[in-house]
């Protein structure tokens, strides 16, 4: 019987001492960003990225997951998301993306940039037609507008949003805010060149193009 209770106790001790993957935790930054991972890892990649961009949809095509492994999953490296907003368009999915908190934030970026292709053209289409219109609106009616006139919603239902939380989201003055903070710091703090731009271990990081290139700029600098 004692033997038993050890070989219980043991196993009990192993469960409680398997390590946490960080790449599953997601929280909220004091600036209103998405940090995944450990919060006090020694280094982080800033990624600045626009949901207008095909080179950020693409960088987040190459990353989904990949920081559920490696250096973010074992704690030592963050990966904060922050806004460089373009346009009307792109802050309209940038506010979509945090329908249903942190939680759902990746989920909801990576749909949305798998999906720019058709709505950015659907978008084009609509500048063209209601550009001069939609400025005259104020931010969260142009969001509602745009949502349904590109079909961002329909990318939202396939996350499992009903419509009355996509049109909530899309209204919602705390995550706008937030959006048009992060976008007015990028400009005019950072003055962000371009998306998607990076700062890894407190320094700017050029053209990266792939996970593997931050990650491993990231892990030079956990060797410092």
């Amino acid at each position: 019987m004692k033997s038993v209770l050890r070989i219980a106790a043991a196993s009990i001790a192993l469960v409680a001492a398997a390590p946490v993957n960080w790449g599953n935790t997601v929280i909220l930054g004091v600036n209103g960003s998405h940090v995944v991972g450990n919060p006090k890892a020694k280094v982080r990649i800033v990624e600045f990225l626009s949901y207008t961009c095909h080179h950020c949809a693409d960088f987040t095509a190459d990353a989904a997951g990949k920081y559920k492994q490696g250096a973010v999953a074992r704690g030592e490296v963050s990966y904060e998301l922050r806004n460089a907003v373009r346009d009307r368009y792109d802050l309209a999915a940038s506010v979509l993306a945090r329908c249903g908190g942190p939680a759902k934030f990746l989920g909801n970026t990576e749909a949305l940039m798998a999906s720019q292709h058709d709505w950015m053209d659907k978008a084009a289409a609509m500048e063209q037609k209601s550009g001069a219109a939609l400025a005259k609106l104020a931010p969260a009616q142009g969001i509602r507008q745009i949502t349904t006139t590109i079909g961002l919603n329909k990318v939202m239902a396939g996350r499992g949003f009903t419509p009355v939380q996509i049109n909530a989201c899309a209204g919602n003055p705390a995550a706008i805010n937030a959006v048009l903070a992060m976008a007015k710091d990028s400009a005019t703090r950072v003055k962000v060149p371009y998306t998607p731009y990076f700062i890894i271990g407190g320094q700017p990081a050029d053209h990266l193009s792939s996970w593997a290139q931050a990650e491993g700029m990231a892990q030079f600098y956990l060797k410092k």
